[in-house]
């Protein structure tokens, strides 16, 4: 279960507008009842550490909770960050371009940060990819 101090500072900072979008989303792909949907995404939130993101990319709402307990969710996975790096490292978790190029001898794949590239070496990037998966950087 998540401390209170965590979850007071979500409450306050969360994006509600797109906790209900993808709540509605989720209750529309699951054929479950908004409120319900509403309900559990706040209960994984409290006990699985599972933000709204999470709740529907992993699909927290097709779970039972021994899968539920399974899953690296956000609040799990910085609770990790936080306990085995020192801090002034966090930012390199919190920044995907970042994470690859201080980790990119570990990363068996190819990547591109498009934003930090000639337009031509992306587009030759995609050119030679024909099945790629685009992240947001955060």
């Amino acid at each position: 279960m998540a401390n209170p101090i965590y979850i007071i500072k979500r409450l306050f900072g969360m994006n509600y507008k797109n906790f209900f979008k993808r709540a509605d989303s989720v209750s529309k792909k699951s054929g479950k009842n908004k409120f319900a949907i509403y309900c559990d995404m706040i209960w994984c939130g409290l006990k699985y550490g599972a933000g709204y993101v999470d709740y529907d990319v992993i699909g927290f709402y097709k779970l039972n909770n021994k899968q539920r307990e399974t899953m690296l969710t956000r609040g799990i996975n910085n609770k990790y960050v936080k306990k085995l790096n020192p801090k002034e490292y966090w930012h390199i978790f919190d920044n995907k371009n970042e994470f690859n190029n201080v980790f990119s001898k570990f990363i068996t794949r190819d990547w591109i940060h498009p934003i930090s590239k000639h337009k031509n070496e992306t587009i030759e990037f995609f050119k030679n990819h024909e099945v790629f998966m685009a992240k947001p950087n955060n």
